[in-house]
């Protein structure tokens, strides 16, 4: 996956309910660093040794390396194992079939007019689980040679955008599918510099992933799923709609005049929402992905990934099945920055 400061994780038991609309968490910037906004930097990135991490928004002085990987314990083997806020009258929710996970019934409130946190159009949209499919070449396994890994995620970008456009045009957000770069050792970007600490990060500076080029050998990170590729990217495309929404607009705002503790925390908010964009998406797609085999997969990348910046385990995996175990996949269940602080701890 990929993140700002840390992975996240699920509890044990069913996935909580969405999150309640309340006031967005009070702006904490003074008029004279809004223009910090109009140049967002927010990076998110996959660990490799069991850890993730994220720079420093654009606008803050130039760093030389992004912020220090953070560590955390190998995670164990795996276990075994666009519709809008009108959907269409053909897009209804998948019956449940055997082997396929239980999922929460409903649909979510929306009715959203505005852009940022907690007021983006992004949130009326909705797909029936399991009814979007996209067109990939291929579905290979990691690791990939070097001189394929680019190439491959661009198209697993490309695909997941294909699913994402029109449901977002129908709302007036226009999307365009990210580019991806892949690097050896260090990697000047509009968000600074990345050193060989940072695996894989999404800088919304120039709507660009970067990937180094063994970050797919780690069988700790998302190499542990033989859909990593799709887990990596989907999470990275999370960032990608924070930033083409106004959610990074107002990040932006609220990191520049924030203490490190409420950076933090901060981060943990947009690091769990990137992750319930991401089981959003997969939801959608997981019959044509046949994502099923890989979500316990999934769920240990979360629970065993982190660090300072990203919510506990358990509440990363929360996150990641608000968005993927609904008969009803809706970015309206992703609002974090209205969860209660339990929620992102």
């Amino acid at each position: 996956m990929t993140h700002p400061v840390g992975p996240p994780t699920r509890p044990a038991g069913p996935p909580p309910g969405p999150a309640p609309r309340r006031p967005r968490w009070p702006l904490l910037v003074a008029a004279g660093v809004l223009v910090l906004a109009l140049v967002v930097g927010a990076v998110v990135v996959i660990g490799r040794a069991g850890g993730a991490d994220t720079a420093e928004p654009a606008g803050s002085p130039e760093p030389t390396a992004a912020a220090p990987t953070s560590q955390a314990p190998p995670p164990p083997k795996p276990t075994s194992e666009a519709t809008t806020a009108a959907p269409s009258p053909t897009a209804t929710a998948t019956e449940r079939t055997p082997g396929q996970p239980e999922l929460t019934p409903g649909k979510p409130d929306t009715g959203y007019t505005g852009t940022g946190m907690d007021e983006t159009r992004l949130y009326n949209v909705m797909w029936a689980n399991g009814s979007q499919a996209c067109t990939p070449t291929r579905l290979p396994e990691p690791p990939l040679p070097d001189d394929e890994l680019a190439a491959h995620l661009q198209e697993v970008m490309d695909c997941i955008t294909e699913v994402h456009r029109p449901a977002l045009a129908a709302e007036g957000i226009e999307l365009t599918a990210p580019k991806v770069v892949a690097y050896a050792d260090t990697q000047a970007t509009p968000c600074g510099t990345i050193s060989d600490g940072n695996p894989a990060f999404y800088c919304s500076g120039d709507q660009t992933l970067y990937v180094r080029y063994d970050s797919d050998e780690n069988p700790d990170g998302y190499a542990r799923s033989n859909m990593g590729y799709w887990v990596l990217a989907s999470h990275e495309f999370g960032h990608h709609l924070q930033a083409v929404t106004g959610i990074f607009t107002e990040y932006s705002e609220l990191i520049a005049g924030a203490s490190a503790e409420e950076k933090e925390e901060l981060s943990r908010r947009l690091e769990a929402q990137a992750t319930c964009f991401s089981g959003v998406y997969l939801g959608a797609s997981r019959v044509s992905l046949s994502f099923d085999d890989n979500l316990n997969a999934t769920r240990n990348f979360y629970r065993f990934n982190g660090g300072p910046g990203y919510a506990s385990g358990e509440n990363q995996v929360a996150w990641f099945e608000e968005g993927y175990l609904m008969e009803w996949n809706a970015f309206a269940r992703c609002n974090t920055w209205s969860a209660p602080d339990d929620r992102v701890s």
